[in-house]
């Protein structure tokens, strides 16, 4: 019996941040990630449950996920008074693909190309894909260091939810 997997992985993220005057600033974070993996596996034709028959499966993925976050933020002291006021956007992005075969009847007991197989037994495969996006706002106003007020807001959208009903708002 044999198997490979063979995987790639990459990952990225980047982070600015803009001052764009006192008390004023811009943020971008952006990450992506990118996934591949290829597995191969062979059940010998010699011995063991495929005895005479040999198996070979081969199975291949490939993922991304991408994600940005934007936020714009102001805070300001004046005397006795504090402000703190936060605008901001998130998304996220992700796409799967899998596809896999699967052959009996093996020509060659040692190889791992699904070609090697003489009888298709199954193939298949999907594809994924959904996105995510969400504002958001805060408020926060202190007075004396003694009392506060604070005001939030957030909506979220997802493009698992059928039209209509892909927002909450919180």
């Amino acid at each position: 019996d044999k198997q490979t997997t063979v995987r790639h992985q990459t990952a990225a993220t980047a982070f600015l941040e803009f001052k764009l005057y006192e008390g004023l600033k811009f943020t971008v974070n952006i990450g992506a990630q990118y996934l591949n993996n290829n597995t191969n596996a062979l059940t010998n034709k010699y011995y063991g449950d495929a005895a005479n028959i040999g198996r070979i499966i081969q199975e291949s993925t490939n993922s991304l996920a991408i994600s940005a976050k934007e936020l714009l933020e102001y805070n300001t002291t004046v005397g006795d008074h504090s402000i703190r006021a936060m605008v901001g956007h998130e998304n996220y992005l992700y796409l799967n693909s899998y596809i896999y075969g699967y052959k009996a009847y093996l020509a060659n007991g040692s190889s791992l190309s699904l070609s090697n197989g003489v009888q298709t037994k199954e193939t298949g495969g999907a594809e994924e894909r959904f996105a995510l996006d969400s504002y958001l706002a805060t408020f926060s106003y202190i007075y004396d260091e003694k009392y506060m007020l604070t005001a939030n807001y957030r909506a979220d959208g997802s493009s698992r939810y059928a039209p209509g009903h892909r927002w909450g708002h919180f």
